[in-house]
């Protein structure tokens, strides 16, 4: 069906989706605007030494810029070891999802979230589960057991498409 391309969201253009380096890259660029733009502005005001903080801000702004690979690396290792100690599970506990006419809600370790039906992006499958996308990378996760799980993901599509936002048919996740 046209317009369900993986990037695509049904009803609302183009997916706000961006590939993760480019998420990266404007993060670099960002935190090095306002670690630099800091230091200028506290020297500045509390010296009044305006050339010393610009100085400093170019010095620190270039320290975040090329340390930033290395603390998001090691940022991310730290939480994939995470998940590996719980054999990928990430947060590991009884999961509440809850579906009614503003959307999904789920509850998970203390945490609630939730998502209006407009947030739904798309549904894949597999044999054994169904991914109900939320976001770019979020999404919710539902094992096909049993009946219950079946009627679960009915009352999503049919929530979703009421909502005009799924327009196209849920597809196979990529094997």
């Amino acid at each position: 069906m046209p317009g369900c391309g993986r990037d695509f969201t049904p009803g609302r253009g183009r997916s706000q989706a961006r590939p993760l380096r480019t998420q990266a890259a404007r993060t670099r660029a960002g935190g090095a605007v306002l670690v630099a733009a800091l230091p200028v502005l506290l020297t500045g005001v509390l010296r009044q030494d305006w050339v010393g903080g610009a100085a400093a801000g170019v010095v620190a702004a270039a320290a975040w810029r090329f340390a930033f690979p290395r603390l998001n690396g090691w940022v991310l290792g730290r939480t994939l070891r995470r998940l590996a100690a719980h054999d990928g599970l990430g947060f590991v506990g009884t999961v509440r999802l809850t579906i009614d006419d503003a959307g999904l809600r789920e509850e998970l370790a203390g945490t609630t979230s939730s998502a209006g039906w407009d947030r739904v992006d798309r549904i894949e499958e597999t044999d054994a589960h169904a991914f109900v996308f939320v976001g770019p990378l979020a999404a919710s996760i539902l094992p096909k057991r049993d009946a219950q799980a079946a009627r679960a993901l009915d009352a999503i599509r049919s929530g979703a498409a009421g909502a005009g936002v799924l327009a196209c048919a849920s597809r196979p996740a990529p094997s």
